[in-house]
């Protein structure tokens, strides 16, 4: 909560300091940088999670490969920066992206650390270690911003974000790389992360797309709005999603031979992330006018439907999201493929064909996207898992009822009672008023799930867990783990 409070300060104060075309050539030459981070924070991270045995070597040698490609695409930013600035007509692209890609550097670092505390299910210290980044960077970029560095302040944000988290990590975690690169390792990991890592680049580069195409067809004041609507949208989807993604692939890699039991936890965790999510976004989506005037000012208020658009994506990302995590735990990272390779061509296919819309159609591109690809995961996870559509609603209906009703009982005083107040009064009266709507109808229709999450939230704040990981879960010494 602290990291995306951090998160939407920052993105409010750049917002406000550098207005739309500076925040689009921004964001653009962050995608650059994202697109080609994938490749080295993620590679072997869902492999080091997910092998039932891992020693030294294993992690080791992936630091050292990561480390390796990550220098090389340095190497390359520094001399093609130019050309990239070139092809999007952004002479001012090239400088940015050539000087922010030594976090690449930094991200090879980080992905083996994080890997290595999710394994060993050391939650805190990988949250620790991105609370740090998230502080160091947001600092950084609100004083470069109200400093008049313009467009750089977000230069400086991204080397103090990935460069903070390493600090931290290299400071809190007991993983150190050793001078150890084993071909037979590098191969058993490959086994696993080659799949996973071209169809989480797939994935990657189809997210990415929402800002390089966009940049390339609407230019940078249309990419402005898109990044704030991500943004906006993204950063409450990270505090419940991602959280929940880390937790779900360290205990359903621990479930993969018990189907039932992970069956059952999929359910389990479907059913808490949408009861969070669901009300979330759909108050954003009744609020998106006022969220958007009241933080970031008139300028901006050609974003609203964006916002709007993108958190209805981010509502059908939630229901599939433990889905689409038990295809990686359960080790068959193939089937992210054809996934990522049809989210690609419907991403490009559907931006082009759209464009005519101008910026918006990135929205209606990313909804159908997350619609497209939600029975696809589920027909995937029905092969192995017997998961069924009809077992999956059944955890989300009382939720999507209840968020429903609460987005349709809060539009009537919004369009009635208070279309002359300002945003702030509005959103005064509307949060609260939706808040009670929401556990109202729950209480009324599923009154035991707010019992149950209720005294889940309560117990979680008295009393602390426990720490330390499940014996035999971690990183074993390289003689232990030789064969």
């Amino acid at each position: 909560m602290c990291a995306a409070g951090l998160q939407i300060v920052s993105l409010v104060v750049l917002a406000r300091v550098l207005g739309p075309s500076d925040l689009g050539l921004a964001m653009l030459a962050i995608a650059v940088i994202y697109t080609l981070s994938e490749f080295i924070q993620f590679f072997f991270v869902e492999a080091i999670v997910q092998r039932e045995s891992l020693d030294e070597a294993h992690v080791s040698t992936a630091f050292w490969v990561a480390l390796s490609g990550a220098t090389g695409i340095i190497a390359l930013c520094v001399v093609g920066a130019d050309r990239v600035a070139l092809e999007f007509g952004e002479p001012d692209l090239g400088p940015l992206v050539r000087w922010m890609s030594p976090v690449l550097a930094f991200a090879a670092f980080n992905g083996t650390v994080v890997a290595v505390l999710r394994r060993t299910m050391e939650f805190k210290l990988v949250a620790v270690g991105a609370l740090a980044g998230r502080v160091l960077g947001s600092a950084l970029a609100i004083w470069m911003a109200l400093s008049g560095f313009g467009v750089w302040s977000v230069v400086g944000q991204q080397l103090a974000l990935f460069g903070g988290s390493a600090a931290m990590f290299w400071l809190t975690a007991a993983w150190r790389p050793t001078l150890c690169l084993s071909l037979r390792h590098l191969r058993e990991l490959t086994s696993f992360a080659g799949p996973k890592a071209l169809g989480g680049a797939l994935t990657s580069v189809s997210g990415q797309i929402l800002s390089l195409l966009p940049g390339h067809l609407f230019g940078t004041i249309g990419l402005g709005y898109v990044a704030l609507a991500r943004r906006v949208s993204g950063t409450l989807g990270s505090v419940i999603d991602g959280a929940a993604r880390q937790v779900n692939m360290s205990v359903f890699s621990r479930q993969q031979n018990s189907r039932a039991m992970l069956l059952t936890s999929v359910y389990g965790s479907t059913k808490v992330t949408c009861l969070l999510a669901f009300p979330v976004f759909t108050g954003l989506i009744v609020c998106a006018e006022d969220v958007v005037a009241l933080a970031f000012g008139s300028e901006w208020r050609a974003a609203v439907p964006l916002v709007q658009l993108f958190a209805v994506g981010c509502i059908l990302r939630t229901t599939i999201g433990p889905v689409r995590t038990t295809v990686e735990a359960v080790g068959r990272p193939a089937l992210h493929l054809w996934r990522g390779l049809v989210e690609l061509v419907a991403t490009v296919g559907g931006l082009l064909a759209l464009s005519g819309m101008g910026p918006i159609a990135t929205g209606v591109v990313a909804v159908m996207v997350s619609a497209l690809t939600l029975p696809i995961d589920c027909a995937m996870s029905a092969r192995f898992l017997r998961l069924r559509g009809r077992a999956l609603f059944l955890q989300v209906r009382w939720p999507l009822v209840a968020s429903t009703l609460m987005a349709v009982l809060l539009m009537g005083p919004q369009l009635t009672l208070m279309p002359t107040w300002l945003p702030s009064a509005r959103l005064v009266a509307l949060v609260p008023l939706g808040a009670l709507l929401y556990v109202g109808t729950l209480w009324i229709v599923d009154r035991q799930v707010v019992v149950v999450t209720m005294e889940g939230l309560f117990a979680g704040l008295i009393r602390p867990r426990e720490s330390g990981h499940p014996r035999g879960a971690g990183v074993v010494p390289a003689e232990a783990g030789a064969e």
